[in-house]
């Protein structure tokens, strides 16, 4: 079994021109691909659109070599790419993903901060697990409903300690495994937070689709 592999941060990975690039990108995909929302702040990009945008598809390969290295070769493939705009109106303190908690569908993700990101931005919270082992056996049984039961947060009895802020500078990178403790933070008034998140499958970490579940899902995530 692959073990959480919780989360780190890359300082500079990215140098000014490449995030001067993606900022650009960020702001054109945002602006123009409105039937790509998910909510309001939010514009979902799948593989086959990374791939029509160079600099996005050159950040996702270099996410790609990042994680196959982590995991010493197991199979990983991008699964989508979030663009998320965090405005003090988008966040709430007492829903998900506001509060702590690990996601059902079990991905490696990249996030790139597009500019400096203190407390005031909402950055991202992680906090350490007292049995971290738990999760995968808790996150396999959720039902379908469990977002409304709120069966994926986390106590902070579960926690050696309180959930800590990644704050970070302008082309920082914080990978992470969503087996993670993990949170948003909340923004303040008067400020944003622009992010752009990908996600990548790892085989093993999930149940395995059948093959008529699998083709539904590449039929419809040609259609949308």
């Amino acid at each position: 079994m692959i073990k959480n592999l919780e989360y780190s941060v890359s300082t500079n990975f990215f140098g000014m021109a490449e995030v001067s690039l993606l900022a650009s990108e960020f702001e054109r995909a945002f602006n123009e691909i409105d039937d790509r929302k998910v909510g309001e702040n939010i514009v979902q990009l799948n593989s086959e659109l990374i791939k029509n945008s160079g600099v996005l598809d050159a950040a996702s390969k270099r996410f790609k070599t990042h994680f196959t290295e982590a995991l010493n070769g197991s199979d990983i493939s991008l699964a989508k790419v979030w663009l998320v705009k965090s405005q003090p109106k988008d966040t709430d303190p007492n829903k998900l993903p506001y509060l702590p908690h690990f996601d059902k569908h079990r991905y490696l993700k990249a996030m790139i901060y597009l500019h400096d990101v203190d407390k005031e931005h909402g950055p991202i919270h992680f906090g350490d697990l007292r049995s971290p082992s738990q999760i995968d056996v808790r996150r396999k049984a959720l039902p379908a409903n469990y977002k409304e039961l709120g069966l994926n947060t986390i106590k902070t009895s579960e926690l050696k300690a309180g959930m800590e802020p990644v704050i970070g500078k302008k082309g920082d990178v914080v990978f992470f495994d969503t087996n993670a403790a993990h949170c948003a933070g909340i923004v303040s008034k008067g400020f944003e937070r622009l992010v752009i998140r990908f996600d990548f499958d790892v085989r093993g970490f999930n149940p395995e689709k059948s093959f008529v579940q699998r083709l539904v899902h590449a039929i419809l995530s040609r259609l949308r």
